[in-house]
């Protein structure tokens, strides 16, 4: 059995001992929960624990940037995602050549100066790194930067748009501490380019006709209420094949998630003025003061998909001769740590237009000073008067299920004026195909060396160099093509509406199935990795945790986070894995 001290000296040497976020709810430094990262998993859980009576501590390595503007505007999270304080890079492989990886034009180099050069021809002498894949070490973690898409609902919502005569008959809730909106239709009907695009995608594969959307073909500032669903989030929604709108993790135009959750339920009062809850918070732990925490009953890691497998192994929970090789003693042989590392890569398809969109006038994203459009969003009250940085710019989606589905739904494609590839603001329109539920579970997580502040080697080993038995690769590629094809047929339908957009890429000389195929294994990428400590059968060999989250042969140590699913969980792991936190009362 792995004891808490065992692990605490490793959890420890990651954390200082000051650095205190409240005042100590236990002066002792004893806690009876210690709960490692404040992510989706780590936060949401550490916060039920306290108010559930318990002494907790949750610690990360970052800080807290909850009052910078990439952290509370929506439309500002690709700022928050390159926010320097808060940006975790590592350096992925989605395959295991050199050769192969560097046909993806994201590929990146480090240069003899030490910067990054990102594409073909670098410098000579650049060093090659393969795919910068971005986390972010902060209080809140990957909820601080995500694009605040939010799919599956729960009863830890506090949904915002939906009528609340309607709430009871929905999973949705109405009180939680999860905020959720979507933005004011009046902000996309305003724009005759993004209602021409809305019209485009339904008329695409969806049933409807472009006579029933205007017999003239000249789009109505009134169409899109027709053609969009509102709540992607109903019972069975996500399983038929629709067009709707994108609920955010956003509340009265700011983005909200466990970051918040975490700091009230901290900072929380007694009428008298006393602590409600006996909850501390330690940040900015990151190669601190090594010492001695002791928890009482668990530590829980949450770590995330890279750090969680790392942190186990480095405590001696692993595979033997992995740890063996680093000369890290084994307390236990866990073969399945660091293994079944999954994710749900997308690409897009991306447009430019010969004019402009009218809803980003006045948007530079912080490049000018003013920024008109963050002016609105300072001095707005309502979703409305807050314009377009109340959005994340990508609030149109199409659900829809390939021909290889198995059972629900498999592509979730969105789409919004922004450009993945292209520099400048303004202009691009871009479908993002990400594919579900895929087949793919061979990922790998794997110590890099003895030093426990080395980043670990993360091998996604993407399409046929991983799960091929019975096509199940070959049908992954189906799906993504399949909705790759979806969204280039609708820029197709949009000159019925709209004759100013481009195709840049893939682009003109991406046409054939196999040549769009080899593009989409190419350039295929994800940022929502999951499944790298699954739940599992007593009796399956590579599982990690057990049906409580407990680490399997170990007492006291659990795995809560988007790394303790077995398979991915949707369209999105986010909203899932703070569902997670109700862990909290299946405590071993």
């Amino acid at each position: 059995m792995l004891s808490k001290q065992v692990l605490l000296l490793f959890t420890a040497f990651l954390c200082s001992a000051s650095s205190m976020y409240v005042k100590a709810a236990s002066q002792d430094g004893k806690y009876e929960y210690i709960v490692v990262g404040s992510g989706p998993g780590g936060s949401p859980l550490a916060a039920r624990l306290a108010i559930a009576g318990h002494k907790v501590l949750l610690i990360d390595a970052g800080g807290d940037y909850g009052d910078t503007n990439g952290y509370k505007v929506p439309m500002l999270w690709s700022i928050a995602a390159e926010y320097a304080p808060m940006k975790w890079g590592y350096f992925i492989n989605n395959f295991q050549t050199l050769e192969r990886a560097q046909q993806d034009t994201k590929f990146t180099w480090e240069t003899p100066s030490g910067e990054y050069h990102i594409g073909c021809s670098p410098p000579e002498g650049s060093k090659p790194l393969d795919i910068l894949y971005l986390r972010a070490g902060t209080l809140g973690g990957c909820a601080a930067h995500n694009a605040l898409i939010s799919i599956n609902g729960d009863k830890l919502e506090r949904n915002e748009y939906l009528d609340p005569k309607v709430l009871k008959d929905t999973k949705h809730g109405d009180s939680g501490w999860f905020g959720t909106s979507i933005v004011d239709m009046s902000l996309m009907k305003a724009d005759s380019k993004v209602v021409a695009l809305i019209s485009s995608a339904s008329i695409t594969g969806l049933g409807k006709r472009a006579e029933d959307i205007n017999g003239t073909l000249t789009v109505p500032a009134t169409s899109t209420d027709n053609m969009m669903q509102l709540d992607v989030n109903a019972p069975g929604a996500n399983t038929k094949p629709n067009i709707y709108q994108v609920p955010l993790a956003q509340s009265k135009g700011t983005r909200n998630g466990p970051r918040d959750f975490i700091i009230a339920t901290a900072n929380a009062k007694n009428a008298d003025g006393s602590r409600k809850y006996q909850l501390d918070i330690k940040l900015n732990t990151y190669k601190g003061a090594s010492g001695t925490i002791t928890a009482s009953r668990e530590v829980i890691i949450s770590a995330g998909a890279y750090n969680s497998p790392q942190i186990l192994k480095f405590s001696g929970v692993g595979p033997k001769a992995e740890l063996e090789k680093f000369k890290i003693p084994v307390v236990v042989n866990l073969l399945g740590a660091g293994s079944n590392l999954q994710d749900s890569n997308e690409t897009a398809v991306t447009s430019k237009t010969s004019s402009t969109f009218e809803e980003l006038a006045g948007c530079s994203l912080m490049t000018t000073d003013p920024d008109q459009c963050f002016t609105e969003w300072q001095n707005g009250t309502t979703s409305k008067q807050q314009g377009y940085y109340s959005s994340n710019a990508l609030s149109v989606s199409i659900i829809r299920k390939s021909s290889v589905a198995e059972n629900d739904t498999d592509l979730f494609i969105y789409g919004g004026p922004v450009s993945f590839h292209y520099a400048g603001t303004t202009g691009w329109w871009s479908w993002v195909v990400p594919q579900a539920h895929s087949r793919n579970n061979g990922g790998t997580v794997t110590l890099r060396s003895a030093d426990l502040f080395e980043t670990p080697v993360i091998n996604f080993n993407n399409f046929d160099t991983n799960i091929t038995a019975n096509g199940a690769d070959q049908k992954d590629l189906q799906a993504f093509y399949e909705g790759v094809q979806f969204a280039r047929e609708a820029n197709k339908n949009l000159a019925k509406f709209d004759n100013t957009f481009t195709e840049t890429f893939p682009g003109p000389n991406i046409q054939s199935e196999q040549d769009a195929k080899e593009f989409i294994e190419h350039e295929a990428f994800g940022h929502h990795a999951s499944c790298i400590d699954p739940i599992g059968a007593d009796d399956d060999k590579m599982a990690v945790l057990d049906g409580k989250f407990n680490v399997k042969a170990t007492k006291g140590l659990r795995v809560v986070n988007a790394g303790s699913w077995p398979k991915v969980p949707g369209f999105f792991p986010a909203l899932p894995t703070y569902i997670l936190s109700k862990a909290a009362d299946v405590q071993a």
